[in-house]
């Protein structure tokens, strides 16, 4: 989780100083927090459908 948060926002940060704008540094941290935010959710599924009775 923290290396999808850390590349989005060098991403985002290395394309702002190469293009000169200031907008890819948050678009490339809401992107690394959805991917976060989505590996988190894939590993409670993961552990939601091993928990279950079998």
């Amino acid at each position: 989780m923290a290396i999808s948060l850390a590349m989005g926002t060098v991403g985002g940060y290395l394309l702002d100083r190469k293009l000169g704008t200031g907008v890819f540094f948050w678009i490339g941290l809401i992107v690394g927090v959805l991917a976060a935010y989505r590996s988190l959710w894939v590993i409670y599924d993961r552990y939601l459908r091993e928990k279950e009775p079998h």
